[in-house]
């Protein structure tokens, strides 16, 4: 089950709404309240909360695994929300195709990626990231494109995106990247 925590705005009910339309993540639930999310009790894959206008408690963020949707303009890094506990962060220009990605790679253990907290970089996209995890696992971008059906010049566009919103240069460091933000082990 996905619970998404709505405030009295449209855009966490929008993404209850968008999560609907992915069967094979479960019911989704909006609640506004996290009253019934006690530790003891059977646990969603995800929880869904806007840091900005909701109160996301450190029990909340213990118990559970919170993926960040921003919605305003004034958003909060995403380093300080990895570093708060959160499993990962979207803003309200993301897709549909990026929440659902989110959410899937979430209730599997990982992080959604989350970029570096320098203004001019941003977030890695979903594709960008498991461009980063292919070619991390020592694939090359020949072999990447080939698995994701893409051309190598698309491949090595992702990467060139990847190396300069992470501020990485060559392969090592992109690997150390993919660790770092939980696209590896």
């Amino acid at each position: 089950m996905i619970v998404v925590l709505a405030d009295a705005s449209i855009a966490m009910r929008g993404v209850a709404a968008a999560l609907a339309g992915f069967p094979d993540l479960g019911p989704v639930a909006v609640r506004t309240d996290s009253g019934g999310l006690a530790p003891g009790d059977a646990a969603p894959a995800v929880v869904i909360a806007n840091p900005q206008s909701y109160a996301v408690t450190r029990d909340l963020l213990e118990h559970h695994r919170v993926l960040a949707f921003c919605a305003g303009p004034d958003r909060p890094e995403p380093a300080a929300l990895l570093a708060a506990g959160f499993r990962g962060y979207l803003t309200a220009d993301s897709s549909v195709r990026e929440l659902a990605d989110a959410v899937r790679a979430v209730a599997a253990g990982h992080r959604h990626p989350l970029g570096p907290p320098s203004a001019d970089r941003g977030v890695l996209t979903g594709r960008e990231a498991e461009v980063l995890r292919s070619v991390s696992s020592g694939l090359t971008h020949k072999e990447v494109a080939r698995r994701l059906g893409l051309s190598k010049l698309t491949v090595d566009t992702y990467v060139q995106r990847v190396r300069h919103k992470l501020g990485v240069g060559n392969k090592a460091e992109l690997a150390r990247a993919a660790i770092r933000y939980g696209l590896m082990d």
